[in-house]
C-alpha cells in the first residue's frame, strides 16, 4: 500500500479534535498505508542524494485521532514516500517558500500534494483576477489611491480589503461608506503592514446566509458544508466563532467546482478547499486546505478524502 508523509505544524500546536491533516492521516492508516509526519525546520537536501529529506515520525496502528501517537524521528527523504502532503499553515513568508524549494527535490516517483511549483506560483486569493467568470470581482494593488477608487466606483463604498499572504480571516478589513475617511486609512495601514499588494473584493450581502466550503479532490467534490458567521460578524471562519451546517449545492455550484478543481489538477493542485459566497467563488484554499464538515462526520468525510487519492493513484 501507499507511503505518506504528511508536513505538518508541530503537533503540540494543533487543534487536535478539529485537524483535518491528522483525520486524513488516521483514514490511510485504517487503509493499510504506511504515514509518517515532518516540520518543515528538519528538512535537509545533501548533495550526492537523489533526493531531499526530513527528519520522520511514524505514525502507528495505535494512534487515536485525539492524540496520534508517534515513533521515534528518523532520517527519510522524500523519495521514500508515495506521497507527500504539504500542510503546512501560511503565512506565505520565505520560510514557507524555502520549504517548497525542497519539496521539488523530491524525485519523480513522488507526489507532492499541493505541488510545490503551483504553491509558490498560484496565490490563492489572487486566483479571483484568473478566472473572472466563476469568481468575485477584485483587485490587486500596492497603490492607495487606485484601491481607494475600486472602493468607491466597484465596491459602492462597501468592500473586503485582504493581506495576500494569511489565512484563516486573519487581518481582513471590511470598509463601509458609513466610515469614507477611516476607509482610507484602513488602506494606507493595510499597505504598510503588508509591504507589498494587497486584494479588495466588493463587500457580498449574502454572507448572511454563509458562506460555503467545498472541499474537491483531483476534479471532484468531496464534502460541501455551509459556514454561518457568529452573531455580529462578517467573517464565516471557525476561529472567528462560524457554525458548520450540511449543504446541498446546486447543478451551476457543482459544475463550476468540478471545472475549476479539474483544470486547477493539471496544474498539480489536487487538494482545494473553495470558499462560494452567493453562487462566487471568493477564495480558493490549496495551502493546507481544510475539509469542513458537521461536528460528528470527520471521519466519514476524510474516508471519502483517502478513498479518492488512492482510487486516483492506482
Amino acid at each position: 500500500m501507499h507511503r505518506h508523509l504528511f508536513v505538518i505544524d508541530p503537533i503540540s500546536g494543533l487543534n487536535l479534535a478539529i485537524d483535518t491533516s491528522l483525520h486524513l492521516a488516521h483514514a490511510l492508516i485504517k487503509r493499510g498505508c504506511e504515514v509518517a509526519v515532518c516540520q518543515t525546520n528538519s528538512f535537509f537536501w545533501t548533495s550526492g542524494s537523489p533526493s531531499a529529506g526530513a527528519q520522520c515520525q511514524h505514525l502507528t496502528k495505535e494512534s487515536s485521532e485525539l492524540r496520534p501517537v508517534v515513533a521515534n524521528p528518523i532520517q527519510r527523504l522524500f523519495s521514500d514516500f508515495d506521497f507527500v502532503h504539504m500542510r503546512k499553515d501560511p503565512p506565505f513568508n520565505q520560510s514557507y517558500i524555502a520549504a517548497t524549494w525542497f519539496l521539488s527535490q523530491a524525485g519523480t516517483n513522488t507526489r507532492i500534494l499541493n505541488s510545490p511549483e503551483a504553491l509558490r506560483s498560484f496565490n490563492e486569493k489572487m486566483a479571483a483576477l484568473e478566472f473572472p467568470q466563476w469568481c468575485t470581482r477584485s483587485i490587486v494593488s500596492s497603490d492607495p489611491e487606485q484601491l481607494f477608487q475600486f472602493y468607491v466606483n466597484v465596491c459602492g463604498k462597501h468592500a473586503v480589503l485582504k493581506p495576500l499572504n494569511l489565512f484563516g480571516g486573519r487581518g481582513v478589513e471590511q470598509l463601509r461608506e458609513s466610515k469614507i475617511d477611516s476607509a482610507k486609512q484602513a488602506i494606507q495601514t493595510m499597505l504598510q503592514n503588508a509591504d507589498g499588494p494587497v486584494i479588495m473584493q466588493p463587500f457580498l450581502k449574502q454572507i448572511e446566509q454563509g458562506e460555503v466550503r467545498c472541499f474537491a479532490y483531483a476534479g471532484k467534490p468531496i464534502e460541501w458544508t455551509l459556514k454561518l458567521p457568529k452573531k455580529g460578524e462578517f467573517l464565516a471562519n471557525t476561529r472567528m466563532g462560524a457554525s458548520l451546517h450540511q449543504y446541498q449545492p446546486n447543478s451551476e455550484e457543482i459544475k463550476r467546482v468540478c471545472d475549476f478543481s479539474a483544470l486547477l489538477a493539471t496544474r498539480g493542485i489536487y487538494s482545494v478547499g473553495f470558499d462560494i459566497i452567493g453562487g462566487l467563488i471568493s477564495e480558493i484554499n490549496i495551502t493546507s486546505p481544510r475539509l469542513l464538515t458537521v461536528p460528528g462526520k470527520e471521519a466519514e468525510a476524510h474516508a471519502r478524502y483517502a478513498d479518492a487519492i488512492i482510487t486516483t493513484a492506482l
